[in-house]
């Protein structure tokens, strides 16, 4: 667990070094260079200096998607993993374990990337997952093993709710990202999409209860129970 964990320091300290490299090559491609007559050679290799911005900034975006979707996993999975595998008396003690390697790995990750970037080349930082990867797998698989369960998985994922939630929290986020950058708060951009973000918002908090009361045979994404427990909520908030 620990290992996947460091894993998820290494790929963020990458994610935000690959997101600077375009930004870099942007500001240098409008410096004007002189050659040693004095002459100005920015347009020299135009062509080939915005392909190159183009290549690193989707490989960028790339990476930090899929950095996203595996960090999602791991942040996800792991506490369902500890509650497949332990008594649910020791709950405690192995979720105080993975938050103390989760804190190592916020503090370590971007120390020993930086480390690798430095040394060698930041391509480590991703090579360097795959035996860590792959041995924290067979270990999670060799402790669970493989238990054949006959359930209709599919009628109990939300997918209304995840699809829901996902069009609030893209409209949420690119307009908050957006907002004093490329539009003004008060363009119609953003206020249009704080507006339906907020709809959608709204929208998934009714579908979750509507769930809820009809005792649907799919599983919420955000049970309604847990806004109904004072002590849970006032832990949340």
């Amino acid at each position: 667990m620990a290992e996947q964990k460091n894993r998820l320091g290494f790929c963020e300290d990458t994610a935000r070094f690959q997101s600077s490299l375009p930004h870099g090559i942007s500001s240098g491609e409008g410096i004007r260079n002189t050659d040693a007559d004095g002459e100005n050679d920015e347009a020299s290799h135009p062509k080939s200096l915005k392909g190159l911005r183009l290549r690193l900034l989707t490989t960028g975006i790339l990476c930090r998607a899929f950095q996203g979707i595996g960090g999602a996993g791991i942040f996800s999975m792991v506490p369902i993993i500890v509650a497949e595998m332990v008594e649910p008396i020791k709950y405690g003690a192995y979720n105080g374990i993975i938050s103390l390697a989760i804190a190592f790995s916020f503090l370590l990750g971007p120390l020993l990337g930086g480390i690798i970037s430095d040394g060698t080349t930041w391509r480590w930082i991703f090579w360097i997952n795959l035996p860590i990867g792959v041995t924290g797998l067979l270990l999670v698989l060799v402790s669970l093993g493989f238990t054949k369960r006959n359930v209709d998985l599919r009628g109990r994922i939300d997918y209304p709710g995840f699809f829901i939630l996902l069009a609030a929290s893209v409209l949420l986020i690119v307009a908050i990202e957006e907002a004093g950058i490329s539009f003004a708060w008060s363009s119609a951009l953003v206020i249009a999409f704080l507006v339906v973000a907020g709809v959608f918002l709204l929208l998934f908090l009714f579908w979750q209860w509507y769930l809820y009361h009809i005792k649907s045979a799919r599983e919420p994404i955000l049970p309604w129970s847990f806004l109904k427990n004072r002590i849970l909520m006032g832990l949340y908030l």
